[in-house]
């Protein structure tokens, strides 16, 4: 495994400070300032990460740069020196642990989203199941309702129908009898003058 960090150092600000890394680094060449300090930030480092699993190096890095700063301030406090921030910027590993620890959360987080899907599904098919029925219930009464004012419709039409014809038979019924009583009328008339002229 290794794992890239970014260190700011400086002088602390008091005297003795000053002169302790004035004494350490004046003779030396910036090359080799560095490298003096990148050895020690490298072995501490190498210490606190020896110590941690790799779910805590990639998940707390935090944590991982506290423990470098602290551990590194002794040390470096003897050269005059302070950590100004120590931040972890990259973890990589040769057989792709990193990479693979984090599938079983994918997987998870995916068969979630899977499972959200297809209950939104479900319940959009049910809603849908649930709009079609009642449209369904809605048409049948109105056909209902439709087919029984049509019938109802026929039934007042064969009512006054009927009515009508009822009607129509006692006129004519009425009119065939005023007709009998006036042929009668005039029959019992006819033979009265008949009778009349004989006599």
């Amino acid at each position: 495994m290794s794992v890239e960090a970014v260190a700011q150092i400086k002088v602390k600000s008091d005297p003795e400070s000053i002169q302790t890394a004035a004494e350490q680094f004046l003779t030396k060449t910036d090359a080799a300032r560095q490298d003096l300090i990148r050895l020690v930030m490298e072995g501490h480092l190498r210490g606190i990460i020896g110590q941690l699993t790799v779910e805590e190096i990639v998940k707390q890095p935090e944590m991982v740069g506290d423990q470098v700063r602290s551990t590194c301030a002794t040390e470096l406090s003897k050269m005059g020196l302070e950590v100004v921030s120590f931040t972890i910027k990259e973890v990589r590993d040769q057989n792709d642990y990193i990479v693979n620890m984090g599938r079983p959360d994918v997987a998870r987080i995916k068969a979630r989203c899977d499972i959200a899907a297809a209950e939104s599904d479900r319940d959009t098919a049910i809603r849908r199941a649930v709009a079609m029925r009642e449209s369904a219930v809605a048409k049948a009464q109105a056909d209902q309702e439709r087919v029984l004012a049509e019938t109802l419709s026929l039934t007042k039409q064969a009512e006054a129908q009927r009515d009508l014809d009822i009607k129509k038979a006692e006129y004519l019924e009425l009119t065939k009898r005023q007709q009998a009583q006036a042929d009668k009328a005039y029959e019992i008339q006819a033979n009265v003058m008949q009778q009349a002229g004989d006599g």
